[in-house]
């Protein structure tokens, strides 16, 4: 037998006092799997929260204890941290075997042995629900107090706009020149007050009631309205020709704000990339269970190695960088999928799906 030197004896049961503690006393689930993704070790907490003795989960897989789409997803992510040895950080809204719905922060890292050799991995996983839900609480002030705000600036917009006409007298150019600058920064107070609608829309993780909606009256022609000013100071052209979408013509049930939305991002990108005097259409195509609807430009297209990067958050330096992504996220939560198209031509086509 070989004898350990005292002090390196002292050092492994004090690590092992330390890692013991860790594992009772954490409010983290924590625990270690093998290269099979099989339980070798839980914290108190993990335990409980499946509900069973330490004995009962060791040598088992979430297949054991989870539902089978949860399980898989688990599986797949421990699959991965072993074979690619990366660390894997997400956040994830599941079920446990008592039927409660939780949300949990999830970090998973490779266990290597002492010769740096991968054998399995550990995951520590915090309940973030109470979190979570003083998030949901914020967006949802956030979405009232911005949808609020909006009606006023746009009272105060129009009133902007009466006085520079004279409808309430003559005014002399000096006066013009300074309502023309509010009337401007009152646009971009609404156009960032949309912005943030939409952030908090985007990440409201309910569906709210869908409505029948004539869309180009209740949603084109609104939006259109918005960019307005910034259409014929551009000089630029709408046109309804191709596949157009006039009044009654489409009804669809979805919902209004979300839709409005997703027009004021596509038509909005197009007015800001596609430059002085271009061209914008928007058309529609019936595919039987549902719609596609576009949004075209004459403008330089989107570079090939971003086609897809333009959907992530905070991809775009020159806006919130969020327009793309929580308009993908709203046209999914309808049951659709948004996605961009490059046109023979070499110009940008934004096109997204909607259920009938």
């Amino acid at each position: 037998m070989c004898d350990i030197p005292t002090r390196e004896l002292d050092a492994l049961q004090r690590h092992s006092s330390m890692l013991f503690a860790l594992l009772n006393e954490s409010t983290d689930s924590i625990y270690f799997k093998d290269h099979l993704c099989r339980f070798v070790m839980v914290s108190r907490t993990k335990a409980e929260h499946l509900g069973l003795p330490f004995d009962q989960i060791v040598g088992k897989t979430d297949f054991d204890f989870l539902p089978q789409d949860v399980a898989q997803r688990a599986f797949e992510d421990d699959e991965m941290v072993i074979r690619t040895g990366q660390k894997i950080e997400l956040e994830e809204q599941i079920t446990r075997p008592d039927n409660s719905i939780v949300w949990n922060s999830v970090k998973k890292a490779p266990w290597r042995n002492a010769d740096d050799e991968i054998i399995g991995m550990f995951g520590i996983t915090r309940d973030i629900t109470v979190r979570k839900t003083y998030e949901q609480h914020i967006l949802d002030m956030l979405s009232i107090a911005t949808h609020d705000i909006r009606s006023p600036l746009a009272s105060m917009g129009m009133t902007i706009k009466l006085l520079m006409r004279g409808s309430f007298g003559p005014i002399d150019e000096s006066v013009r020149a300074t309502l023309e600058d509010l009337y401007d920064r009152t646009l971009r107070l609404e156009r960032i007050v949309a912005d943030y609608l939409g952030i908090a829309a985007g990440q409201n993780v309910r569906m709210p009631s869908k409505e029948t909606l004539d869309l180009r009256e209740d949603v084109i022609d609104p939006v259109l309205h918005e960019f307005a000013d910034l259409i014929e100071k551009n000089n630029i052209t709408i046109d309804n020709r191709l596949k157009s979408i006039p009044s009654h013509s489409v009804l669809i049930k979805a919902n209004r704000v979300w839709l409005m939305i997703v027009y004021r991002t596509l038509i909005g990108n197009a007015v800001k990339y596609g430059g002085k005097g271009c061209t914008i259409s928007f058309g529609r195509e019936d595919h039987g269970d549902k719609y596609v609807f576009n949004v075209w430009d004459s403008g330089a297209g989107v570079a090939p190695d971003k086609r897809e990067k333009i959907f992530e958050k905070f991809e775009s330096t020159a806006s919130t960088g969020l327009g793309l992504p929580i308009s993908r996220d709203l046209i999914e939560k309808h049951g659709g999928k948004l996605w961009y198209e490059h046109t023979a031509r070499g110009h940008p086509n934004f096109k997204f799906s909607i259920p009938k």
